[in-house]
């Protein structure tokens, strides 16, 4: 009997007929009659109502059957706050945000990795150039080329540094 009020029901859901819906309903009821305490039933139940837009029917059900029986008193108050918390949910829904990851990764990271973006092909500029210009001289034993070459190339290492430090600097103002 549930299984077969469980598949009537989700197909009413899925499909929008009142037909199905009467089927559904029928028998979540005598699902329902036999087995008072599956709380699942009680969902399928209130969903549909809600879906077709019946919601004072079962609050109007569940408080004659509390009235009328005390053992489903409890189940009944709790099925009304359900459909209660539903209604105020449907009328105040919550706002949220989201946050388009994949589309963003890119301007992410150029945002947060520009000073290497824009300094790293410069530095490889002059690394390239330094000895250029010293062979251009004609100074072919200068000491300046490898001392060039060291500057340089600590000056990468600090453009990563500087990156790095502005990405988690970033990442700890998007966090809170």
């Amino acid at each position: 009997m549930c299984l077969l009020a469980t598949c009537l029901s989700k197909e009413a859901l899925n499909r929008p007929d009142i037909e199905l819906f009467e089927k559904a309903q029928m028998a979540l009821k005598q699902a329902l009659d036999a087995e008072w305490t599956w709380e699942r039933g009680h969902l399928f139940q209130i969903d549909l109502f809600i879906f077709f837009g019946k919601q004072a029917e079962p609050i109007k059900n569940y408080e004659q059957i509390g009235l009328n029986d005390e053992s489903k008193n409890i189940f009944s108050e709790k099925m009304i706050k359900i459909i209660l918390l539903t209604e105020k949910f449907k009328e105040n829904p919550p706002l949220a945000s989201t946050l388009f990851a994949s589309d963003t990764v890119f301007l992410t990271v150029l945002k947060n990795f520009r000073i290497l973006f824009v300094g790293f092909p410069l530095l490889l500029w002059a690394i390239y150039e330094v000895p250029n210009i010293s062979l251009r001289i004609g100074d072919k034993n200068s000491i300046l080329v490898p001392f060039v070459f060291l500057i340089l190339s600590s000056g990468v290492f600090v453009l990563i540094l500087i990156s790095m430090y502005l990405y988690r600097k970033s990442n700890k103002n998007e966090k809170g």
